[in-house]
């Protein structure tokens, strides 16, 4: 989770020998605050699943949703947009199904974007949207790092 650090530290929580990483959604609130206090416009969290609670079973969609929807509220209510990184599976078939986890991460997200190497081109990667529903899917981009 990237969120700007002033005097207090967001991407850890408690003192002394219990400090532990933020969590979603056990630590919504301390995320709030940051977003609040700083205005903040875009959050990433890389990757989504270090960030997940041990109570948020992610390959299960109902327990998924019902642990990053306050974060979608979050979002809503600061008009701040989100970016979960989600790593790819190792086995075939179509993009929209190859991320890690429950499909809902898909069904919760406005856009999921894959980025992966081009399957025809050796040394290019690709950038396709692979879900939107804020309007009709753009052509994919070919890139060269």
């Amino acid at each position: 989770l990237l969120l700007p650090l002033a005097s207090h530290d967001y991407t850890t929580c408690g003192t002394g020998d219990n400090i532990r990483p933020v969590t979603i959604p056990d630590d919504l609130d301390r995320i709030e605050h940051a977003i609040g206090t700083y205005n903040v416009k875009f959050v990433v969290i890389d990757p989504i699943m270090a960030m997940l609670s041990e109570s948020v079973d992610s390959y299960k969609d109902h327990a998924l949703r019902r642990g990053l929807t306050p974060l979608v509220r979050i979002a809503a209510k600061h008009q701040c947009t989100v970016l979960m990184i989600r790593h790819l599976r190792k086995s075939e078939g179509p993009a929209i199904y190859r991320g890690g986890g429950s499909i809902g991460f898909t069904g919760l997200s406005r856009t999921v974007l894959c980025a992966a190497k081009h399957p025809t081109i050796e040394g290019d990667s690709v950038l396709a949207v692979t879900k939107t529903n804020l309007g009709p899917k753009p052509p994919s981009l070919n890139y060269r790092i």
